[in-house]
């Protein structure tokens, strides 16, 4: 026994120390609630079942973002003639629902086959690092082309739209 002291009696002094404390912390009483976990918990739900969360949130202010329409797009056609310079950006407006003119981008341009012309590699789409310059766009050769364009409003309200150009030679 006096070896067992010896080698281990700090140990067992730790933890008999642990278990009065463990004991005492879990054994304390406040009105109907026992323990200590059962007191926090007990702290908690009754801060919480006080709180009005009506009045953190002005729910006309979100109705009305919400009810909010996205911009529209308007794509007006000009003549596009193969190896001949065109402005892509001038085709294309947009206004949202307060009627203010929001900015269009113009995300990817493609061909009847279904590859982009505007980018050369699908790391660059990705980058939006654009090969060409949409103000002044050349198209390769005569076709049907698919320009994909984007407006965000200044309520981050989005709206994407496809429109197909066709590319003659007279």
């Amino acid at each position: 026994m006096f070896n067992l002291m010896k080698q281990h009696g700090r140990t067992i002094l730790y933890c008999a120390a642990a278990v009065l404390v463990l004991g005492i912390a879990f054994h304390i009483r406040s009105g109907l609630n026992t323990g200590f976990i059962q007191i926090a918990y007990a702290k908690a739900r009754q801060s919480m079942s006080n709180m009005d969360v009506m009045a953190y949130t002005d729910t006309s202010a979100v109705k009305a973002f919400a009810a909010r329409s996205k911009p529209k797009i308007t794509y007006s056609y000009t003549k596009a003639l193969p190896k001949s310079e065109i402005n892509l950006n001038q085709m294309f407006s947009a206004v949202d629902a307060d009627g203010t003119s929001v900015a269009v981008e113009i995300t990817d341009i493609l061909n009847s086959r279904g590859e982009s012309i505007l980018y050369q590699t699908e790391e660059e789409r990705k980058q939006h690092i654009m090969q060409y310059n949409t103000d002044q766009f050349l198209f390769p050769s005569v076709g049907i082309y698919t320009i994909n364009v984007k407006a965000t409003d200044t309520e981050k309200k989005t709206v994407y739209g496809k429109y197909r150009l066709p590319v003659t030679s007279n």
